[in-house]
């Protein structure tokens, strides 16, 4: 699983440097992640609904065939029909577009599913928990109809740790209710509670996966997961840091995250 705040609309670096490269031959499942997605380049410009999942669809009456033609990232979508994307706007109402108040679509998030055993179960849909700032995404994935696997993609609230959190509570304490019985489930994204400097409350059952090392440009550790085993299944997992921020392909200020469960 690759996870990255992108800062905005970097599709194609994601593409051509981290998942391509990951799945050039492919010998797993691998997802791709993103928060601060920016604008799709398979969707037209041009009014959309805050939380509406806007699928890869070249049927689609949104759909940016010039864009995704220039587009690396859309082509490697289409060279295969069990590759998967999806975007989901935070944008203002309609009523505000209307209004001419400016969107705020880099705080996005989106993601490309890769399968080789798994498959995405459903669409992938967003929830919106009293009281935080930004929507949560849930992607499932398991083989035939059967989840095995659900992933919720974060962006917590940033400023103070302890609101943070409080976000991530409420995550841990719902997840029974969002995922099958017994099943995995993980959440990923920008954490913004700083490991290197304080030790998050974790219930049971729920694991860190981190690295040890800054992630972020400020010298915190912002981006790490969390992994649900309510089976205590045995299981191999690693986190490491694909491209460190404003290194080598990666403008952004927070590193490219790979974490493998396995």
């Amino acid at each position: 699983m690759i996870v990255w705040n992108s800062q905005g609309a970097k599709w194609d670096i994601l593409w051509t440097n981290w998942a391509g490269p990951a799945v050039t031959p492919q010998t797993d499942d691998v997802v791709a992640l993103v928060v601060e997605a920016g604008w799709a380049p398979w969707i037209l410009p041009g009014k959309v609904v805050i939380n509406n999942v806007y699928p890869y669809d070249i049927d689609s009456g949104r759909y940016n065939e010039s864009g995704a033609t220039k587009s690396p990232c859309c082509t490697a979508i289409e060279d295969s029909r069990r590759r998967k994307a999806a975007w989901i706007p935070w944008v203002k109402t309609p009523a505000d577009m209307d209004a001419g108040i400016r969107t705020n679509s880099r705080c996005s998030m989106g993601g490309i599913l890769m399968p080789n055993r798994m498959q995405m179960q459903g669409q992938p849909s967003r929830y919106v928990f009293n009281g935080h700032k930004r929507p949560v995404v849930r992607v499932q994935l398991g083989a035939r109809r059967d989840v095995e696997m659900t992933i919720l993609l974060v962006h917590l609230i940033s400023g103070y740790w302890r609101n943070a959190q409080a976000e991530m509570d409420d995550l841990t304490a719902t997840m029974s209710t969002l995922i099958p019985q017994s099943t995995l489930g993980m959440v990923v994204g920008d954490m913004n509670i700083d490991l290197l400097t304080r030790v998050p409350n974790v219930p049971a059952g729920w694991h860190i996966l981190n690295c040890g090392v800054a992630t972020q440009q400020s010298g915190g550790e912002l981006d790490w997961a969390l992994l649900y085993n309510p089976a205590g299944l045995n299981l191999t997992t690693n986190a490491a840091v694909l491209q460190q921020y404003k290194s080598g392909a990666n403008p952004a200020d927070h590193s490219v995250m790979q974490y493998t469960v396995t």
